[in-house]
């Protein structure tokens, strides 16, 4: 049974500080008015981690573990609030079998801090080993948790977090191989040594492959606004104008001569690239909706697409989706970025 046994056999807590690492006790509220007077107390200075359990219909509860601001509930040191509350802010009276839920978001919670920890000198190589243990740990004992608290404490939260730390240890450009790589690993088909050494390849080697695209076939991700493209900001590509309309927008806009949205700007760029040849963009294929997103180059991308022209790129390849797709899917009014 839980250490907090004493407090239930009297069912008086509702409010307790408590001792994150120690499991020790420091103090309980048994009063509404006192439980909420001292969360108040913590309101201007705090941050709070939380979880629910209920249904729809039938009113939903919430634990709440209350922080000193800036402190992060994998990480506490300190004593915290504890404290479970209803819908409508009523402060409720913790019962055995929240206890078992809490100590099961605290064990995990801890499990998350020790990988960090251990990640922070990955070039030791015995320091993946103990993330990549709790990973498979963690990956064994979720599916027999009991199905009540899997939903109350959402266990495999944990577990991501572990694996993101872990992927996010390599080069940013192989996140997406380091994930593949680690759900191989707790699926039991590679050992943590086998691990650790493709681990270490992803971060030495980041991979791009020197390719010609036929910019006329592919979708570009694009990033450009009015103040990058003359397309954008008049509603005609200075590519298309002919000469006597080049000329009178280069009459009147003589001021935006040095801005990258003039009506030049992309012209003498294209002149450079047919002369002096395409210098390589620097690009990624999303293999989750094949569009390519540009870390450097889209106005020669640009230019190469609507003059037919092949376009030079160090490409990598990742399971993702490009900027504009991952805006539409997230249904995000503030998305920059479209497709051509």
């Amino acid at each position: 049974m839980s250490r907090f046994n004493r407090f239930f056999q009297r069912g008086r807590a509702q409010v307790l500080f408590y001792d994150l690492f120690s499991g020790r006790e420091i103090k309980e509220f048994h009063s509404q008015r006192a439980a909420k007077g001292v969360i108040r107390s913590f309101e201007h200075s705090i941050t709070k981690y939380g979880w629910s359990k209920g249904a729809a219909g039938t009113g939903y509860e919430h634990i709440y573990f209350v922080l000193h601001r800036n402190d992060h509930f994998t990480l506490q040191r300190k004593p915290v609030l504890v404290y479970k509350q209803s819908d409508n802010g009523q402060i409720l009276r913790f019962v055995p079998e929240d206890l078992d839920h809490i100590e099961l978001a605290l064990k995990y919670g801890r499990a998350v801090g020790n990988a960090t920890e251990a990640l922070r000198d990955v070039y030791n190589r015995g320091k993946w080993v103990e993330p990549l243990t709790i990973l498979r740990d963690l990956a064994d004992e979720i599916p027999n948790l009991d199905l009540a608290a899997i939903d109350y404490v959402e266990p495999w939260t944990f577990f991501n977090q572990v694996l993101d730390a872990i992927a996010r240890k390599v080069r940013s450009i192989n996140y997406a191989r380091a994930v593949l790589l680690l759900s191989e690993f707790v699926s039991k088909h590679k050992t943590v040594e086998q691990t650790i050494t493709m681990l270490e390849t992803l971060n030495e080697y980041a991979g791009p492959e020197q390719v010609n695209l036929d910019a006329a076939n592919e979708f570009f991700d694009l990033g450009l606004d009015e103040f990058t493209c003359f397309r954008i900001r008049t509603g005609v590509c200075s590519l298309m104008l002919s000469e006597n309309e080049f000329e009178r927008f280069l009459e009147s806009e003589a001021s935006r001569q040095h801005d990258k949205s003039s009506v030049h700007y992309c012209r003498h760029m294209l002149t450079l690239m047919r002369n002096n040849g395409t210098p390589p963009v620097r690009a990624v294929r999303n293999l989750t909706c094949n569009h390519v997103s540009l870390t450097d180059g889209q106005h020669r991308s640009c230019i190469s697409k609507t003059m037919n022209m092949t376009l030079p790129t160090e490409l990598i390849s990742q399971r993702t989706y490009c900027n504009s797709c991952a805006g539409k899917r997230k249904e995000s009014k503030d998305n920059r970025f479209y497709l051509l």
